[in-house]
């Protein structure tokens, strides 16, 4: 069995750096014309925003409430106008949220992920890689720059992709990440699986 690579951790600090990167990308963006699909994705810049926000809102849910179950819950539109500047606001006030809930948990706190009852790190990267794969999704729709910290993509794909990282060790923590993310291919390497799953349970558990 493989030992998973050392990981210097993902915190809740990490996910405020990426989300004000990602809401800061967006801001400066030239036009802001958000009907433009998001890079590869069928979605728009603007449905892909959307999905990042109520994903966060709903992780924030799961971690700060620490349910076991699945929790039904369907998120629908407010009635009348929402501006960009809404969904930037509520892009960063769930990643708030989120934070909250994430150093709020006491140690050993699991909550319930479709992919298994994850810990607060396994949460916790978990929003970070979906801020930055969508981020890369929507800077790429919109056409501005999108490159986040090494150190940050180098812990997510460690955390939760450790046979990935194994097999990529060397390769450059950004695109590494989006290899591991579907985004692109990494010359000298086979394409991730589109159904590869994210290992969210503590890392202690996996068992390579």
């Amino acid at each position: 069995m493989d030992a998973p690579p050392v990981n210097r951790g993902v915190g809740p600090a990490d996910l405020s750096v990426v989300s004000d990167l990602l809401a800061d990308g967006v801001r400066r963006a030239p036009g802001r014309d958000w009907s433009v699909r998001a890079g590869a994705l069928d979605w728009s810049v603007e449905m892909t925003l959307e999905h990042v926000v109520t994903s966060l809102g709903k992780y924030a849910l799961y971690l700060g409430s620490r349910a076991t179950r699945y929790i039904p819950l369907r998120l629908g539109r407010m009635a009348g106008e929402v501006t960009q500047e809404d969904w930037l606001a509520a892009l960063e006030a769930c990643a708030r949220a989120f934070r909250t809930a994430a150093e709020a948990a006491p140690a050993g706190a699991r909550a319930f992920h479709a992919r298994g009852l994850a810990d607060v790190e396994g949460y916790t990267a978990l929003a970070c890689a979906h801020i930055l794969e969508h981020g890369h999704d929507i800077a790429r729709g919109l056409g501005f720059d999108f490159d986040p910290p090494e150190d940050i993509c180098g812990s997510v794909t460690r955390r939760l992709y450790p046979r990935w990282a194994l097999a990529i060790e060397g390769e450059a923590p950004w695109p590494a990440f989006l290899h591991v993310a579907g985004r692109i291919v990494l010359p000298g390497h086979p394409p991730a699986a589109a159904d590869e799953p994210a290992f969210v349970a503590p890392l202690a558990e996996w068992d390579g």
